[in-house]
């Protein structure tokens, strides 16, 4: 059984050695099949986004339909905190989930 929140934090802070990049492209590859790995995605970028929100800014436009998705409570935050999402697809994102 895999801890998620020790996988996460692993990720982070050793993000030179294993770049955001290739864990997003892994995870992204699995969570088509697996709802569970999306989740986890989400949670990686939030984990990453919280240590630096400059870091992964080109995953922020993925972020705004993992919070929408998964933690809708704290979108708004996100948005308020990153520039490095197109503002129109936030708002269709906000738009299609209510």
């Amino acid at each position: 059984q895999l801890d998620a929140d020790l996988a996460i934090e692993l990720l982070v802070t050793q993000r030179a050695l294993i770049p955001p990049s290739t864990v997003v492209s892994q995870l992204q590859a699995s969570s088509g099949t697996n709802r569970d790995h999306r989740k986890l995605l989400h949670r990686y970028l939030h984990a990453l986004f919280e240590r630096d929100p400059t870091d992964g800014g080109h995953f922020h436009a993925l972020q705004v339909e993992l919070y929408a998705e998964f933690d809708p409570s704290e979108l708004m935050s996100f948005l308020t905190s990153s520039q490095f999402y197109p503002l129109e697809q936030a708002y269709d994102v906000c738009a299609a989930a209510g």
